[in-house]
């Protein structure tokens, strides 16, 4: 089988990409401790099975001119829409959210899941304790770590775990034992997945958004006629960074199929 390699550059893509995300680190509520030079050591946390991986680097989107000029618009309403967590946990999201990392995989029965991992400063006392004042956690004990399962309805949908000092992780339960397990050496790390690896190595961990994928992988749960099924099919893995500075600049690359 042959491929190809194209390259394209979306900026309306990309924006979208960063709103998604930026709007996650900034309202979410498990923030944690600890930056590293290059890519955080909790991406080795991630299984081998993931099918995508993605990474922020929040310390960097903090700084950039666009959330200055979101602060400059939005700065209140943010400001307002954190001050219950902050006053009750110590930590704002905007200076002590260092890096986010999430992986996921493609599951034609529940149409996917995954997990994301939070690396920067926080108090974890503080935050179980925000947890608990709003909705009383099911507690689930695996490999030495306490998974805090948050009821939605009738069901146990998400859950959080402090995996140690200054990292915290949130997803569905699977995903989070998955992490357990690599963390515990019990189950080999995405660095072992023979597509997803060459693409991470690739990357630059200075880009302020990169993301890699193993479309082939994502594409067999998808099936054929749905929306983007069909395009999807067609792409052997994909890789991407972006990064909003004066410019919103980025790259997307992906090798496609030609049979």
């Amino acid at each position: 089988m042959k491929h190809r390699k194209f390259v394209v550059v979306s900026s309306s893509l990309l924006v979208f990409l960063a709103a998604a995300v930026g709007g996650l680190a900034l309202y979410s509520t498990y923030v944690v401790r600890a930056a590293m030079p290059g890519l955080p050591e909790a991406l080795n946390y991630l299984p081998a099975t993931s099918h995508a991986v993605f990474g922020m680097n929040v310390k960097k989107f903090v700084a950039s001119p666009v959330y200055a000029k979101l602060e400059e618009t939005h700065g209140t309403t943010i400001a307002n829409d954190l001050a219950d967590f902050i006053a009750q946990t110590g930590v704002d999201p905007r200076r002590d959210l260092h890096y986010l990392i999430a992986a996921g995989s493609a599951d034609s029965d529940r149409g996917g899941r995954g997990a994301a991992i939070a690396v920067g400063q926080f108090n974890t006392a503080g935050i179980t304790n925000y947890i608990y004042a709003r909705k009383t956690p099911i507690k689930v004990e695996y490999r030495g770590a306490t998974v805090l399962l948050i009821e939605e309805g009738s069901r146990l949908e998400k859950g959080v775990v402090f995996l140690k000092e200054g990292e915290i992780a949130f997803g569905d339960l699977d995903s989070l034992k998955a992490i357990l397990d690599v963390r515990d050496q019990a189950a080999p790390d995405i660095m072992t997945n023979p597509t997803l690896a060459p693409l991470i190595q690739q990357l630059n961990p200075d880009e302020m958004f990169w993301f890699a994928g193993d479309a082939s992988s994502i594409a067999s749960k998808v099936p054929r006629g749905e929306r983007f099924g069909d395009t999807v099919a067609s792409i052997q893995d994909l890789a991407g960074t972006l990064n909003l500075d004066e410019a919103v600049t980025g790259k997307i690359t992906a090798t496609a199929k030609d049979e």
